[in-house]
């Protein structure tokens, strides 16, 4: 498995809301898209960026699930074989956008693992 994979296993099992790595066809009340998005592979080192998109009917739901997401992976949880940290400024950037029907945050989180 990789890092990404892990990584969106790992938060699936924890946030309370479908993690995928796309925008759902059938698109549940809220759910979170975890996207790759940049990085580099390079073993023994797998350093992914990871961009984390909630999604939700309101703003203020995307934006909660979004800091549930935040708060997990700022927990820095020692049950995981990878470290995580939000790219420089990242915490100051959210962007908002609105497609008709759900609300959209999103931040990006650069990962490190050995592999």
């Amino acid at each position: 498995m990789s890092t990404w994979t892990d990584v969106r296993a790992w938060l699936d099992s924890r946030v309370g809301e479908p993690v995928g790595v796309a925008v759902p066809e059938q698109r549940p009340a809220s759910f979170v898209v975890a996207r790759k998005t940049g990085g580099e592979y390079n073993p023994p080192l797998d350093r992914p960026q990871i961009t984390f998109e909630a999604w939700a009917e309101t703003m203020e739901g995307a934006d909660a699930l979004l800091q549930r997401v935040k708060d997990l992976l700022d927990a820095h949880p020692s049950d995981v074989a990878w470290h995580c940290e939000p790219l420089p400024d990242a915490t100051d950037v959210f962007v908002e956008t609105y497609d008709g029907t759900h609300f959209r945050t999103e931040i990006t989180y650069q990962f490190a693992a050995l592999c």
